[in-house]
């Protein structure tokens, strides 16, 4: 790192080079050795390297030079992701939400295609509701589903229970909060019966959640 020049100053360079590649690729080999023993301490070094390297590399002023390289663009996608992941696991909400701001803004997020744009976008909006910009969660949810391909009716299922979640655990809009809900249900019971793991636990969390709803709503034979 110390072969990265990093000036915040207003005015001054950052310096974007392979050496910023060659650094990311040996910390994460450093990181990567205590993973079984010491993985919550890996999780906050992981933090403060993305910390870093965005001043460096996701700035405002610098992150439009990684859409140009089209060399280093599956390196640049990877970095990126792994970023807000360690950003939301730390709970640093607002790091991540500042950080989705400036990617939307920049031509890097025009190169992106859904498959890269959709796991950045789910992150940036669990950020966003765990800041209560609840908004703006529901507003980036609403995205994903536009974004979402019809074949893949799992991740459907997924986005609609958590705008549900946000509906009903923090707006306590039980009535939006079922609607979403009921949709999940009706595009599991489509697909029943369930052949994977994953597929399991979406239906287990839907009926869990529909049968919350219904006791609120004291509809107590139908919960």
């Amino acid at each position: 790192l110390k072969d990265i020049r990093l000036d915040l100053r207003k005015g001054q360079e950052y310096d974007i080079s392979d050496s910023y590649m060659e650094a990311y690729r040996y910390l994460c080999d450093c990181l990567l050795l205590d993973e079984e023993h010491n993985d919550s301490q890996k999780l906050v070094d992981l933090f403060f390297v993305h910390h870093y390297l965005c001043w460096c590399y996701l700035s405002r002023e610098t992150i439009d030079k990684l859409a140009e390289n089209t060399d280093q663009l599956e390196d640049s996608i990877k970095i990126i992701r792994e970023c807000f992941f360690s950003y939301r696991v730390v709970g640093a909400f607002q790091d991540c939400t500042n950080q989705y701001e400036i990617l939307r803004e920049s031509r890097l997020w025009t190169r992106l295609g859904p498959p890269e744009q959709m796991p950045l976008m789910k992150e940036a909006a669990k950020s966003y509701r765990n800041t209560g910009d609840f908004r703006n969660a529901l507003r980036v949810y609403y995205e994903c589903l536009e974004l979402n391909s019809p074949d893949d009716w799992l991740q459907r299922v997924e986005l609609l229970l958590k705008m549900g979640k946000v509906y009903r655990n923090y707006l306590k809009q039980i009535e939006f909060a079922k609607f979403y809900v009921e949709e999940a249900y009706a595009i599991l019971h489509e697909h029943c019966p369930y052949n994977s793991e994953e597929e399991k636990k979406y239906a287990f969390i839907c009926c869990d959640t529909l049968g919350q709803i219904y006791r609120d709503e004291q509809n107590y034979e139908r919960a």
